[in-house]
C-alpha cells in the first residue's frame, strides 16, 4: 500500500550561526565595489603606476591646463547629451589644444649648468654679467627648450639649443641694477611646454646667489682736517712707554722694554732711564645713520642719507680709520670699505626713537673721537641737541640734515655743528667747510 504524500506545505527555515558551527565576525561589513576595485588593481601591481601618473599630471599640469581640460570636458559632455554640435565641437578643441600641449612638452632636459657672475659688487646703473655653461653629461641627448633665470623681481628668459651627449653650451646675460639692494641672481631653471602654459615641466639647474648693489658715492677730501694734533690720532693725557709723542723720561724698572731705554742721558747719570710718550689715539668714527620713515618725506631723501652715509664710511676705511656703523640696533665695527657698503646695500627705514639714534651710538662708541649723524629732514632737534651737548670731551660732532629743498649751509653751535646737505654732489663742499672750521 503506497501512502500519499502530505498536502501540508513545506516552510523553509533560517538556519542560524549557531547551528551551523559558523561563526561570523560582528564587525564585518559588506565591502564596497569601488574598494574591492583597488585591491584588486593593487595586487595586479597597477595602482602604483596609476599613483605615479596621478603624480606627474599634478606637477606637469599647469592651473590652466586643468580649467582646459575640465572646460573641455564639460563642454563635450553637454554637447552629446543634448545634441548641441558647438559646445561637443568647443571640447573636441579643447581635448585636441590638451593633446597638442602634451607632444610638445615631451623631451630630455637632464642638463648642468653652472651660474657665474662678473662681479658680486657693483654700483647702481652699473652692468653686471651672468655667464652660463650647459653640459649634457647624460648619454642621450637633449630637446630644445627655454632657460629662465630671476635678477631680483625681473626674469630674463632665452632659448636654449639641443645638445648632445657630452655637449657643452655657453651664454652670457647682461643686466643692469636700477636701485640699490641685496639682489637674488638665480636659480636658473630649464622648462620645456607648450606656448600657452597648458603643460610644462622645469628643472631647478643651478643655485640662488647674491649680488650686493651697492648705493651711489661720491669721492671726499679729508673729513676732520685740523682736528688731529699730528698724523696718527689725537694726543690724550694718558702716559705709556711706547708710541709717537715723546713726553719724558723716568727711572728703569724690571721688566722695561731696554730698546727705550735713552743711553745719552744714562751715561750721563750713570743710571738707566727709560723714555716715556704721551698716548695718541687714531681717530674712531662713529656714523649713524637715521632709519625712521617719519623722518623722511618721501625714499628719494633715504636714498640721499643712505649714499652719504656710504660715502664717509667708505672714505674712512680707505683711509685706514677705524670705523664703527650704526643703523637702528645694529652697531658693527668695519675695517673692510667693500663689506661696509655690503650693509649699506641691505639698509632698510624702521622705526625708532630719537633718543636711541644718539644715546645707542654714544653707548657703542665711547672710545670714538669724532661721531657724524646723517638724519632725515623731519628729525626733532630736542632730544638730539641735549644728546650731543652731552658727549665725552674733547670729541668732535656733526650732524648732516638731509633736505633737498634746503640750501647747502653750516652751522656750529658750542659742541657740535649742524649741516644742510640738499644733495649728494653737495657732501664734499659741505665736510670742506667742516675741516676748514676746525683748523682754524
Amino acid at each position: 500500500m503506497v501512502t500519499a504524500p502530505s498536502s501540508t506545505p513545506r516552510t523553509n527555515r533560517t538556519v542560524s550561526a549557531s547551528e551551523t558551527g559558523k561563526a561570523t565576525h560582528p564587525n564585518r561589513r559588506s565591502q564596497p565595489l569601488l574598494f574591492c576595485n583597488f585591491r584588486h588593481l593593487d595586487r595586479l601591481g597597477l595602482l602604483g603606476h596609476i599613483n605615479c601618473l596621478g603624480r606627474l599630471a599634478w606637477r606637469y599640469i599647469s592651473p590652466l591646463g586643468w580649467f582646459t581640460l575640465a572646460f573641455s570636458a564639460i563642454c563635450l559632455t553637454v554637447g552629446i547629451c543634448l545634441g548641441w554640435e558647438e559646445f561637443a565641437g568647443m571640447g573636441v578643441f579643447g581635448f585636441s589644444l590638451s593633446g597638442g600641449a602634451l607632444l610638445t612638452s615631451l623631451g630630455h632636459i637632464g642638463l648642468d649648468a653652472m651660474l657665474t657672475l662678473s662681479h658680486r659688487r657693483t654700483a647702481e646703473g652699473k652692468d653686471i654679467s651672468a655667464h652660463i655653461v650647459f653640459d649634457n653629461s647624460g648619454k642621450r641627448p637633449t630637446s630644445t627648450a627655454r632657460a629662465h633665470i630671476d635678477f631680483g623681481t625681473q626674469t630674463e628668459s632665452f632659448s636654449l639649443p639641443s645638445l648632445k651627449p657630452d655637449e657643452r653650451a655657453e651664454t652670457s646675460v647682461t643686466f643692469t641694477p636700477s636701485h640699490r639692494g641685496v639682489m637674488t641672481i638665480g636659480p636658473l631653471k630649464i622648462r620645456k611646454g607648450d606656448p600657452l602654459g597648458l603643460i610644462h615641466h622645469e628643472r631647478d639647474v643651478s643655485g640662488a646667489q647674491k649680488l650686493f648693489v651697492h648705493p651711489q658715492t661720491v669721492t671726499l677730501s679729508d673729513i676732520d682736517s685740523g682736528s688731529l694734533r699730528d698724523l696718527d690720532g689725537e694726543s690724550t693725557e694718558s702716559i705709556v712707554d711706547d708710541d709717537l709723542a715723546f713726553y719724558g723720561l723716568r727711572d728703569y724698572q724690571p721688566g722695561d722694554d731696554l730698546r727705550n731705554v735713552h743711553w745719552l742721558t744714562t751715561a750721563r747719570t750713570r743710571k738707566l732711564e727709560v723714555r716715556q710718550f704721551q698716548a695718541t689715539r687714531r681717530t674712531t668714527v662713529s656714523l649713524c645713520i637715521d632709519l625712521d620713515p617719519t623722518d623722511y618725506r618721501d625714499p628719494m631723501e633715504f636714498e640721499i642719507a643712505v649714499s652719504a652715509y656710504a660715502s664717509i664710511g667708505a672714505h674712512c676705511l680707505v683711509q685706514s680709520r677705524p670705523l664703527i656703523s650704526h643703523s637702528g640696533k645694529s652697531h658693527i665695527t668695519h675695517d673692510s670699505a667693500p663689506l661696509f657698503l655690503d650693509t649699506c646695500s641691505a639698509l632698510t627705514q624702521e622705526t625708532e626713537s630719537d633718543s636711541g639714534l644718539t644715546t645707542e651710538t654714544v653707548l657703542h662708541g665711547r672710545d670714538s673721537s669724532l661721531y657724524i649723524f646723517v638724519v632725515g629732514p623731519l628729525k626733532t632737534m630736542n632730544n638730539l641737541r641735549e644728546t650731543l651737548m652731552a658727549l665725552p670731551r674733547p670729541v668732535h660732532a656733526l650732524l648732516l640734515r638731509v633736505d633737498p629743498h634746503a640750501q647747502l649751509c653750516l652751522c656750529r653751535e658750542r659742541y657740535f655743528s649742524r649741516g644742510v646737505l640738499p644733495k649728494l654732489s653737495d657732501l664734499p663742499a659741505l665736510l670742506q667747510l667742516y675741516g676748514e672750521g676746525n683748523s682754524s
